[in-house]
């Protein structure tokens, strides 16, 4: 098993690379930006407690593509140099190897999106007081991003399982959000003057799609006879 760990985060270094250096770059850019104007203006022109909420809002914005592209790297880039035909008859069964690549993709994300949930819900009120403004922002923003995530990933995995290549699988991970909202935005429009709650659904939905895509596509991997 740590054989196959180590060889699914060589796959993944890329995708995680980004990853980092979005959160890194973005904590930057925001203290930057923070402190030009501060003395720029020579006040206060946004609190700290405001921009690490910001930082860590836009933060998960960007990591979506990251998210996704864990999702759908995750089988069908060896299925690209033809390394998944090879790892079908290695010893490991098909659920180890499937469990390798759930434990770095998922635990990669899970460890990148904490970061980014920790400054906004966790260091941004220990430097003062967060304004009401943004604390409805962070409030609504947040979960809509989260359950996304969830879609994204899900999508995407279960894509790589039979996908020819990781930009197609990355690319169906990317559909799957923008046709759910579509659907709901028509029925929304079907149902209208009634009431429709869409922000509800769509993350309820998310959440569901996700998880069921992801167990699919698992199953799938399972069952498959690599050509």
């Amino acid at each position: 098993m740590r054989t196959l760990i180590w060889k699914d985060f060589r796959i993944n270094v890329i995708v995680l690379g980004y990853g980092f250096v979005c959160l890194i770059g973005l904590t930057i850019a925001f203290a930057a930006v923070k402190i030009y104007f501060d003395v720029r203006f020579n006040e206060t022109v946004w609190p700290w407690p405001d921009t690490l909420v910001m930082n860590g809002s836009f933060g998960l914005a960007f990591q979506l593509l990251t998210v996704v592209m864990l999702g759908g790297c995750a089988v069908a880039a060896e299925r690209a140099d033809r390394s998944a035909e090879f790892l079908a008859y290695l010893p490991p069964s098909r659920w180890t190897i499937i469990a390798s690549k759930a434990i770095v993709t998922i635990g990669a994300g899970l460890f990148i999106w904490s970061v980014d949930l920790a400054i906004a819900y966790g260091i941004a009120p220990l430097t003062g007081t967060v304004s009401e403004d943004l604390i409805i922002f962070r409030g609504s923003m947040i979960p809509v991003l989260t359950t996304t995530a969830i879609l994204l990933f899900g999508a995407a995995w279960c894509a790589s399982t039979f996908a020819p290549s990781h930009a197609i699988a990355t690319g169906v991970g990317i559909a799957a959000p923008i046709a759910l909202l579509c659907v709901l935005m028509g029925i929304d429009y079907i149902f209208e003057p009634r009431a429709f709650d869409l922000g509800s659904w769509y993350r309820l939905l998310s959440v569901v799609l996700g998880i069921a895509a992801f167990v699919a596509g698992t199953i799938y991997y399972v069952r498959r006879v690599e050509p």
